[in-house]
């Protein structure tokens, strides 16, 4: 009898008896074509992609994601966009998930650094490619176009550590010196965990000469004085919420920093460029609307307890190629190796190359609200986490059949 048993479960998984099959799931999103993604052309006029100012005409910020660092289709075809957005659209602020201190002073000195040094001393590495080169002479060509960024943790080498230094030196050397110090200190943090206490003491004393000093409002402007009083202060709350964790890349110093890059994205958003539209570029899994865990959530999530109505989030898929998140970490995804539960093959089965799904134009299409895997990937998302339905998370997909690696600039690799 047990064999017989055996032998009905076989024919069941054979047969696929009680399995969903996802080609019945009817039809497939509707795709709107887009003829290209390169941002290389000066003279482009937007024709394909002047859907968009229909989809976008009553939002403030459009959030652009990416599936996978390292793809390159996504940084040209992200670029390509946000020239959309600037030139037709009015949007003027890119905020990239890069840390907030190095975008803005870099931005600060976009005038006076070329293309090169721009990107190389604002943005993390993982996007130290042509197609953001590329963006970075567009933000230097158009001064009303800003840089700035949302992230609280700096690049382990990244040597912008300036903007304190730069700020206080003028007006108060001896504070100028310490807040150098202390900025090595904090970048060596994510490696060494040195004297927390210390170092709260240190910026908090520099927050208050910052806060009492009549050298320091007269020779800044008071927008300026703001910037520096937000960084000083959310240095603090680094070390105080993120760092606390023996280590803070793990899953509780993860999350609890999407919580702080969140609430620097509203700060943006309120108080350093309150009447201006914004574009924020970032990994799908942040920008996800419902990303959650029992103690935690995403930035995304968090965003649209107070922007869901002036937002719009747009992911950004591929079905298959090759990736690399840097030069030393690549990946490889065929034909043959995609899930049939995930959004790479609903991807693949529409059979075009680039395009623009509008989630929020087809809430009832069964394949945007079945649960899929895969609509984020990174080294340590291969798991059941990943599992989401598109229509809770995202109003729009960008997508690509194939992806391609980003040619790294020299020194691009990680220690």
């Amino acid at each position: 009898m047990r064999y017989c048993f055996l032998s009905l479960f076989l024919l069941i998984s054979v047969l696929g008896i009680g399995q969903t099959t996802w080609d019945s799931l009817g039809a497939l999103p509707i795709v709107l074509p887009v003829k290209t993604i390169s941002p290389y052309d000066s003279l482009d006029r937007f024709e394909d992609l002047a859907f968009l100012k229909e989809v976008l005409k009553d939002k403030r910020v459009v959030m652009l994601g990416e599936s996978m660092h390292g793809v390159e289709d996504f940084n040209e075809a992200k670029t390509r966009i946000i020239k959309f957005l600037h030139q037709e659209m009015d949007f003027e602020v890119v905020a990239f998930e890069s840390e907030l201190s190095h975008c803005e002073w870099a931005n600060r000195h976009k005038q006076q650094w070329s293309a090169k040094d721009l990107l190389k001393h604002s943005i993390f590495r993982i996007w130290n490619t042509p197609a953001c080169l590329e963006l970075m002479k567009y933000i230097q060509r158009n001064e009303d176009l800003v840089l700035t960024g949302f992230d609280m943790q700096p690049e382990f080498d990244h040597d912008s550590l300036a903007v304190l230094y730069q700020f206080f030196k003028p007006v108060h050397l001896a504070v100028a010196q310490k807040i150098l110090n202390a900025e090595k200190e904090f970048v060596a943090y994510y490696k060494n965990y040195p004297d927390r206490t210390k170092l709260i003491k240190t910026y908090q004393k520099c927050l208050k000469k910052l806060q009492g000093s009549k050298k320091i409002s007269s020779k800044y402007s008071t927008s300026y004085i703001q910037l520096v009083q937000h960084i000083l202060s959310y240095r603090i709350e680094t070390i105080e919420r993120f760092l606390r964790y023996e280590n803070p890349m793990d899953m509780g110093g993860g999350l609890t920093r999407d919580s702080m890059m969140a609430e620097n994205v509203d700060w943006l958003l309120k108080e350093r460029y309150p009447d201006k539209k914004i574009i924020v570029w970032a990994h799908n899994a942040h920008i996800g609307k419902n990303i959650t865990y029992p103690e935690y959530g995403r930035m995304g999530h968090f965003i649209q307890q107070k922007w869901a109505k002036e937002s719009y989030v747009m992911a950004f898929c591929y079905a298959t190629g090759k990736v690399c998140h840097l030069p030393e970490y690549t990946y490889e995804n065929t034909s043959k190796s995609i899930n049939g539960n995930s959004i790479q093959y609903m991807i693949y089965k529409t059979g075009e190359d680039l395009g623009f799904i509008n989630i929020q134009s087809q809430l009832d299409n069964k394949w945007l609200n079945t649960n899929l895997y895969n609509i984020f990937e990174s080294r340590d998302w291969f798991n059941d986490r990943t599992k989401m339905r598109l229509v809770d998370n995202y109003d729009g997909i960008f997508m690509c059949r194939e992806a391609r690696c980003p040619t790294y600039f020299e020194g691009t690799l990680m220690d």
